[in-house]
């Protein structure tokens, strides 16, 4: 029996996630890159309104105008 995935039309595919920094561990989205803007909320499932802040801290979370694909949201 072989499968079928359907409902991929709008996926992003790519090997660059446009990362502000990679090689210095800045992984909050480049601007303009592929993840901003590009997410959707989770039916049932509360926003993530916080994202992690060294050393076991938290801040809250700026996706922007749209939801931004990711651990990170902008740039404050």
């Amino acid at each position: 029996m072989l499968g079928k995935v359907e409902g991929l039309d709008s996926s992003i595919i790519g090997l660059d996630p446009a990362f502000a920094s990679a090689e210095d561990h800045d992984f909050v989205p480049a601007t303009g890159g592929p993840l901003v803007g590009a997410g959707a909320a989770l039916d049932g499932l509360p926003a993530v309104d916080h994202q992690y802040a060294p050393h076991l801290q938290a801040r809250a979370r700026n996706d922007g105008p749209k939801r931004t694909i990711g651990a990170f949201g902008l740039r404050p």
